[in-house]
């Protein structure tokens, strides 16, 4: 039973996002979300605090089921609890959504293909000493066994503390060839085997900690791929008070390509310069390379009416037209229908 006399307040780990056709609550304790309509997020950011009995007298009693029908999803999936008095209400205030991290650097990607291009343990000292601590090695082409296992050797000792690594399928890289390295290596979080004939996961390994997955898709980064539906999606509270002022994509993001090139997404012909031959931490400190940094979900046209828009880590390049942010490239989401493009 619902109580009706109770001051109802919302969870502050839960937060409701609005988008054009429907909400979202972010469950960010839980890294879970859940649709609403957006009647439901209105009555949430407008009468948060009152009572069931007091939101029943400001609206036609042929409502009144809807409302009820409201507040158990609301309690079923506990997002909201009830207090007694209004100072009760006062005991669980807002999450603080600042956000700041210690670091020049917070993620890298380092593509790598048939042979080294770039020296990788002075990439690594360089990298650490910027305070990145995640970093993606993409493994591109066909794929040297001996060259994948020398390349994670570099990291072992390293202060990174998720090393997430992709390589591409090969008949040649038995099950127990990689479980090797995973076992061997274990600052590897994630070996990720791509355009694999079938998705599977191999093993857990470590209580969890890191694993092997086969991947059907290839290494696309190509704009108008950027999400393939709602499964992409984990909000999450470290991803969501960045959201609030940054681009969850590019801020803190470096890539070093094949070639060494610095760039700040994958999929850019941009060069900031070679890291064989300039400073990494120098160009990272420049205005041209922080360009995006801030430029945040809600500053762009069409992602800033979306609901997913404060768990998306979307990859497009957004453009300045007259006043306006916008993408070129289409979203595989359609906004206004609330329907995703699987075509």
């Amino acid at each position: 039973m619902i109580p009706q006399t109770l001051f109802f307040k919302i969870y502050p780990c839960c937060i409701p996002v609005k988008g054009f056709g429907r909400s979202i609550i972010y469950d960010l304790n839980r890294s879970v979300f859940s649709y609403i309509p957006n009647s439901l997020f209105e009555l949430l950011q407008d009468c948060e605090g009152q009572t069931i009995s007091t939101i029943k007298e400001s609206i036609d009693q042929e409502n009144w089921k809807v409302l009820d029908k409201y507040f158990v999803f609301l309690q079923d999936n506990e997002y909201i609890l009830f207090c007694k008095t209004e100072e009760e209400l006062k005991q669980f205030p807002a999450i603080e959504l600042s956000y700041e991290a210690p670091c020049g650097i917070s993620n890298a990607i380092l593509q790598i293909k048939d042979e080294l291009k770039v020296n990788v343990p002075n990439l690594i000292v360089d990298l650490s000493a910027l305070g990145c601590r995640f970093i993606q090695v993409v493994f591109h082409g066909e794929g040297d066994f001996n060259l994948v296992s020398k390349v994670l050797s570099y990291f072992d000792k390293s202060a990174f503390r998720s090393v997430e690594v992709l390589v591409k399928y090969n008949v040649h890289f038995s099950e127990s060839m990689l479980s090797q390295l995973v076992n061997k290596y274990r600052r590897i979080h994630h070996l990720i085997v791509y355009n694999s004939p079938q998705n599977r996961i191999l093993k857990n390994f470590h209580f969890g900690m890191q694993a092997i997955s086969y991947n059907t898709r290839m290494i696309d980064y190509s704009l108008k791929r950027s999400r393939i539906d709602a499964s992409d999606f984990r909000p999450n509270i470290d991803l969501f008070c960045e959201s609030q002022g940054f681009h969850t994509y590019f801020n803190q993001k470096v890539v070093i390509d094949i070639q060494g090139n610095i760039k700040n997404v994958p999929n850019t012909d941009h060069s900031f310069g070679n890291v064989n031959n300039v400073s990494l931490a120098e160009v990272i400190q420049t205005e041209e390379f922080q360009a995006l940094w801030c430029l945040k979900k809600d500053d762009i046209e069409i992602c800033k009416e979306c609901e997913y828009r404060h768990m998306c880590v979307d990859n497009r390049i957004p453009e300045r037209i007259g006043s306006q942010w916008k993408h070129n490239e289409k979203c595989n989401y359609d906004v206004y229908n609330c329907l995703w493009n699987h075509n």
